[in-house]
């Protein structure tokens, strides 16, 4: 397999790759785009990206955190920050209206 094949075949084995140690509910709608900074899931008015589980992976690109929560903007063109955390608790909490 050459370098482009890789990377191609590691852009589309994000849920696997990215959430291995999580249990994304089946509500929500993968949303995750190839050239997306981390993959990402539509549900409830929210756009929810889930960076790599292991902060010192190249894959994570620096992100501070692991979690981020945008109110959902279908067109994914005027997207606002809602929050950030690294506790996929938190998410599920105001995500999930829990």
């Amino acid at each position: 397999m050459n370098i482009a094949d890789n990377t191609l075949k590691q852009n589309l084995d994000w849920s696997e790759e990215y959430t291995k140690d999580l249990t994304i509910p089946e509500e929500w709608e993968n949303v995750s785009y190839k050239n997306d900074i981390a993959p990402s899931w539509h549900y409830n008015g929210w756009h929810i990206y889930i960076h790599h589980y292991d902060k010192n992976n190249p894959l994570r690109e620096g992100a501070e955190f692991r979690f981020c929560v945008m109110v959902d903007d279908k067109d994914c063109k005027d997207e606002e920050e809602y929050f950030c955390t690294n506790q996929f608790k938190l998410v599920l909490m105001v995500v999930m209206n829990l």
